[in-house]
């Protein structure tokens, strides 16, 4: 079962700036359809933290928020929570109104896909436009189009940084009706067909866009190319986006029932007014999609947590095995293709790599599309369903993977087999071989990735298998036969078809700071699992002479700094240029204190020595429990007890990091000369009474 969790939390908010990008798009804008800039500044006037939301058990009450000094910022209209601005003072006597359900601070959630690999010029998927991934292949979207199944009467809203609506493989997929929380800056940039980021246009691409055909392709990038692209922007230029915003990018959805929600984005913290948006939502019909987070580790993210989303995982490079960033726990639903994926974005050369679970997401989003379109009648309900009942298993704990790999072949009942192998040139693994499969006029297509290799999944038949590769080899081809829910292993291997049988080529480029973008010299740039090792110069600077043509991996690094590593594939004079961050100097991990004590007795009196240590800070706070209900915060306090017997004495003592450590004896005290058992208890803390800078003093 997914955690649902009620948060009430009253704490102080960071105060968020709106910063965003400008431009003149194509598209036509309606100004009326925005808030000014002079409401804009009334609804966060600076100085004030972007407010509070408010829960209600029934219909809201806007003037027990105005009785209290408040101001409304946003109602919703399918859930009752208020957005509002309130004085802090008047929160505690508010969250004690009969009406109210809850009370939390509007706090943010961002991606969970900001690991990037940008796309340089001399990449062949990028300077020839080859679109294809191994990502669509893998999960077996190629047979449902061929069905006829591409994804059309159905609808996904994008939840994220808008998608850039003049993007050519985006344009023709998108609606016109969208929604955006930015409430500033020229009406141009606010838009929800801008991207200032990125992120949003590149799961969109991955989720339905319509790609160009090429001549050696016959394959479009999106898993679901005939599906409608709603962008609903509920984050900002840096990928953040509050509550309140979000939670308004929901109710939106839920008003005009679009069918599928992707959230590629989330937060450590669970939010009560998200959450209640999450089931109305599900109770109206809505699919929703989210990314289970990039910690690496088995933790909760919302709100991929909460029990009516579907939290999606991500597959390392090599497809069958948990990406290293992906986020375990038993919230886990599917896993789908998360890392290196290959989507359309807002750079000079329109498509980028990701990573992250944010690319996970609109993987499963889009086969939801497949499914539900070619079966409109079902419910939300169902297709959850059809998506956990038809996966692959990849053989990984359940908290990795969920149910297993999403596949669109199997969830639509298409009988296919699975054709995988390595692509050589020179004895070794190349990138971006372009690899088809045809079977009468039935094409299949998918590219190779180094020495990952590549994945097709096609339906039973005898294929007439190409691999092609350009820079002066010949096309490879073979007879394949496949049968249903076979595994078969092919490897092609290119042979020179040039004049010159063994050329090389020259590396150069540079390698800066990240920060400053000042040249690093001294860096060391070699290619992995070669001789191939040069030092840059004052400039930061480099070259590596006569390579070898073919892929390689060359990496760049220098003390103090994180190592880049980057695939190339050398066929041409190459220029790499890399960018370093430096490294985090992480504090040494704080050790709490050891308690410890001593004591002597007299009567029922009793004198405690404190013996307590820190091995690397040192002790600021002692709390003692007498076990008798007498308490003390004196380093060395004496105690009398009111009665003969034993009791468990409890110190805890804490150092200036706020660790702390704890200790406990068991005293035996008896009456003497002195002991009265009808005498009250006593307890006196020993310090300097007329020392008032004594931090003791005030207990007075």
């Amino acid at each position: 079962m997914k955690t649902k969790t009620l948060l009430v939390a009253l704490a102080t908010l960071l105060i968020g700036s709106l910063c965003f990008w400008a431009c003149q798009k194509e598209f036509d804008i309606n100004e009326s359809e925005y808030i000014s800039e002079k409401d804009a500044t009334a609804a966060f006037p600076e100085g004030i933290a972007e407010g509070y939301l408010i829960g209600f058990h029934n219909t809201p009450d806007p003037a027990l928020i105005l009785r209290a000094g408040g101001s409304i910022i946003r109602s919703y209209n399918n859930f009752p929570v208020l957005h509002v601005n309130i004085p802090e003072q008047a929160l505690a006597g508010l969250s004690r109104a009969p009406g109210i359900s809850f009370i939390e601070p509007n706090q943010f959630w961002s991606i969970f896909g900001n690991y990037s690999e940008s796309c340089p010029t001399n990449n062949l998927v990028c300077a020839e436009g080859q679109i294809k991934t191994f990502h669509m292949s893998r999960i077996g979207v190629q047979a449902v189009w061929r069905s006829g199944v591409t994804g059309q009467g159905l609808r996904i809203a994008i939840l994220d940084t808008g998608i850039d609506g003049n993007h050519k493989d985006l344009k023709d997929n998108l609606a016109s009706e969208g929604y955006t929380v930015i409430r500033t800056g020229p009406p141009a940039s606010r838009h929800w067909l801008v991207d200032p980021n990125g992120h949003g246009t590149h799961v969109a691409g991955t989720a339905g866009a319509k790609g160009e055909l090429k001549s050696s392709y016959n394959a479009l990038l999106g898993v679901a190319p005939g599906v409608t692209l709603v962008s609903v922007r509920v984050l900002r230029e840096n990928a953040s986006g509050s509550w309140a915003d979000i939670a308004a990018g929901i109710d939106w959805c839920v008003d005009n029932n679009i069918e599928i929600l992707n959230m590629s984005l989330g937060g450590s913290e669970s939010s009560s007014t998200l959450e209640l948006a999450i089931q109305k939502a599900w109770n109206a019909g809505l699919l929703i999609v989210s990314s289970a987070g990039n910690t690496g580790v088995e933790e909760l993210r919302y709100p991929a947590a909460y029990e009516q989303v579907i939290a999606i995982a991500a597959t390392d490079q090599q497809v069958d095995k948990k990406a290293t960033f992906s986020t375990m726990g038993s919230f886990v639903e599917l896993i789908a293709p998360g890392s290196r994926v290959f989507s359309t974005h807002i750079n000079d050369y329109g498509y980028h790599y990701m990573n992250g679970t944010s690319m996970a997401a609109p993987h499963v989003a889009g086969v939801a599309a497949l499914i539900w379109s070619a079966n409109p009648s079902l419910t939300n309900q169902q297709v959850r369903d059809f998506l956990q009942n038809n996966t692959e298993c990849l053989g990984l704990p359940t908290n990795h993977q969920g149910h297993g790999l999403v596949r669109a072949d199997k969830a639509m009942g298409i009988e296919t087999g699975r054709v995988k192998g390595l692509v050589y040139a020179d004895n070794q693994p190349v990138y971006a071989a372009n690899l088809t499969f045809t079977n009468g006029s039935n094409t299949y297509s998918t590219t190779s990735s180094g020495e990952v290799g590549y994945t097709i999944i096609v339906p039973p038949g005898t294929y007439t298998a190409t691999a092609s590769f350009n820079y002066g080899y010949d096309p490879v081809s073979t007879s394949v036969t496949v049968s249903g829910n076979e595994i078969k292993e092919i490897n092609f291997s290119f042979t020179e078809g040039g004049s010159d049988p063994d050329p090389v080529y020259n590396i150069t480029g540079t390698v800066t700071d990240a920060e400053d973008n000042s040249a690093l010299p001294g860096a060391t740039v070699s290619i992995d699992d070669t001789n191939y090792s040069v030092t840059t110069g004052s400039d930061g600077s480099f070259q590596i002479l006569n390579v070898n043509h073919g892929s390689y991996y060359i990496t760049a690094s220098l003390a103090g700094y994180i190592r880049e590593t980057k695939s190339i594939s050398v066929f041409e004079n190459t220029v790499v240029n890399f960018v370093l961050e430096k490294e985090e100097v992480q504090p040494p991990l704080n050790q709490p204190p050891v308690a410890d004590f001593s004591y002597t007795t007299s009567d029922l009196t009793v004198t405690f020595t404190d013996l307590s240590h820190d091995p690397d800070c040192e002790v600021v706070a002692w709390a003692w429990n007498f076990g008798d209900g007498g308490t003390s915060n004196a380093q060395h306090p004496v105690h009398t007890y009111g009665a003969a017997g034993t009791y468990t004495v409890t110190l805890t003592v804490t150092d200036n990091e706020g660790a702390t450590g704890t200790a406990s004896q068991d005293v035996t005290v008896a009456e003497g000369n002195g002991g009265d058992p009808d005498e009250p208890v006593l307890s006196i803390d020993i310090f300097d009474l007329t020392n008032t800078s004594n931090p003791q003093f005030a207990r007075v």
